[in-house]
């Protein structure tokens, strides 16, 4: 009888007991042959926190299952008994609140992975994300209706693959594709907390577009920034790293921000091939770190080539454009228009044109490409600019 009791009392404390109000259920006993909905559908996806904070999305699978697909057992108690936490050796799903991160592409090429960013604290403002390694298939040109064969409209847009990166704030590009080697954007924080890193890759088993590139590749450092922020005895946080962020910290509204006494500026996607252009509906800011003892600005090209109008009324307009405050030219081969520079120089190698900016305040560019354009038949040129920059003296 003991025994039986023990049975009986180990039943009673596993049951799921709950108590139904029928009065409203037009068929009472239906609870009976609907048993399906009772019973709680077994759990599929699960989360792993990692050694350095990272929380990567994993699927609930039986541990033989998941070795044997090349993933890693983690035993956290989301998936039940006989089943194991399973996720891959991959940043795709990954989810981290480090102030210093990477998203870098997985062994095999998938068609979607996303990495979020966190905001590790309220002060953070900015996030810098830094291409260290970037390399996309190129932008394409695609016509837009109605198809016209003697002024055929055209835009130029990230097709094949591309990288998103939400929230998208003053102007910044929504789409990245190409190669962008040592690129980076700032992401400018107000009430969003989060980063979203999405990229879009084109199916390598079923497309035979030429423009895809075989391997693509990527390696992006994200890094979170603090502004300064109010600070007392109650605070969370007390600015612990705003003081050494500080200098790193984009001006309010820029894309980018190039720290160096000198460097190199080039059009996202461009990498000097044929094919390697930026999109359209681009409209973005450049920002540099001003100097005291400097009031210029000197600008040599690498390469520029930029749209400009096919009007013969008026043939230097500029449609495509880098915004220049106070330009200043050495030469005639770089149209100024208002202080916009673009230029139509088909030789390759391209002679050096040297620009300069003058002017007081802080020190920004701006680089702005139409939504859609026209190109005269049998003009092949790449609509691009890579140019190296110094602050400077100037006279």
């Amino acid at each position: 009888m003991a025994g039986l009791a023990l049975v009986v009392f180990l039943l009673v404390r596993s049951a799921n007991c709950a108590f139904f109000d029928l009065t409203d259920v037009d068929d009472p006993l239906s609870l009976l042959w609907h048993t399906k909905d009772s019973i709680t559908p077994p759990k599929s996806s699960c989360s792993v926190i990692l050694d350095d904070g990272t929380s990567i999305t994993g699927t609930c699978k039986h541990k033989a299952q998941c070795l044997l697909s090349g993933g890693q057992v983690h035993f956290n108690g989301q998936c039940g008994f006989f089943t194991t936490c399973c996720t891959q050796k991959t940043d795709c799903s990954r989810k981290t609140r480090s102030k210093v991160s990477h998203f870098t592409n997985p062994d095999s090429i998938v068609t979607e992975c996303e990495y979020v960013v966190e905001a590790e604290n309220d002060n953070i403002c900015q996030m810098r994300i830094d291409f260290e390694t970037f390399q996309l298939s190129p932008s394409e040109r695609r016509p837009l209706p109605p198809i016209n064969p003697t002024n055929q409209v055209y835009h130029r847009i990230c097709r094949a693959d591309f990288l998103t990166i939400t929230p998208k704030t003053y102007y910044t590009s929504e789409y990245f594709c190409g190669n962008n080697d040592n690129q980076h954007v700032y992401v400018h924080l107000n009430k969003q907390r989060q980063v979203t890193l999405h990229m879009h890759l084109a199916n390598r088993n079923l497309t035979q577009d030429p423009n895809v590139i075989p391997n693509p590749r990527w390696k992006i450092k994200i890094t979170q920034l603090e502004c300064p922020g109010l600070s007392n005895f109650f605070t969370k946080h007390k600015n612990f790293n705003a003081q050494t962020d500080f200098k790193l910290l984009a001006p309010e509204g820029a894309t980018q921000y190039f720290m160096a006494q000198s460097g190199r500026i080039r059009s996202f996607g461009f990498d000097g091939a044929t094919q390697s252009e930026y999109i359209s509906g681009l409209n973005y800011s450049i920002a540099f770190k001003i100097n005291p003892r400097v009031n210029c600005i000197r600008f040599t090209t690498n390469y520029i080539t930029l749209r400009q109008s096919l009007e013969t009324a008026d043939p230097g307009f500029c449609i495509d454009y880098l915004f220049i405050p106070e330009l200043v030219t050495e030469t005639t081969d770089v149209t100024n228009y208002d202080s916009k520079v673009c230029s139509r120089l088909v030789t390759v190698p391209q002679t050096p044109q040297i620009f300069y900016s003058h002017g007081p305040g802080p020190f920004l560019i701006h680089f702005v490409s139409q939504t859609s354009f026209t190109e005269a038949p049998l003009l092949n040129l790449v609509h691009a600019f890579d140019i190296n920059y110094e602050i400077t003296s100037c006279n």
